[in-house]
């Protein structure tokens, strides 16, 4: 699967693995949560096209998606949080 990274439309750093199927989201998510040690900051949202969820560590702040424009996306919710994405797309990057 292919990683890349990228900047939104509010100039936040993004993850995106466009292929990743809808399916597999609660997976990887909880797969994150555990090696990041991630908490929630908000519930999973979910709607008909869409899922999402804001998490933080003591590293920053980070939402891990998915919707049926970009796939499995995980966007840095500030600067300080650049860093914490990088890690996670070090890590997804070896168990993709």
């Amino acid at each position: 699967m292919k990683i890349t990274s990228h900047r939104d439309a509010s100039k936040r750093l993004t993850l995106s693995i466009y292929d990743y199927r809808c399916e597999k989201y609660s997976e990887l998510k909880q797969n994150l949560k555990n090696k990041f040690n991630l908490k929630d900051k908000t519930q999973t949202i979910t709607g008909f096209d869409e899922v999402f969820q804001e998490l933080f560590n003591k590293d920053g702040q980070v939402s891990i998606d998915w919707d049926i424009w970009g796939g499995f996306l995980v966007t840095a919710l500030n600067r300080e949080s650049e860093p914490l994405v990088n890690k996670i797309k070090e890590y997804l990057l070896l168990i993709l």
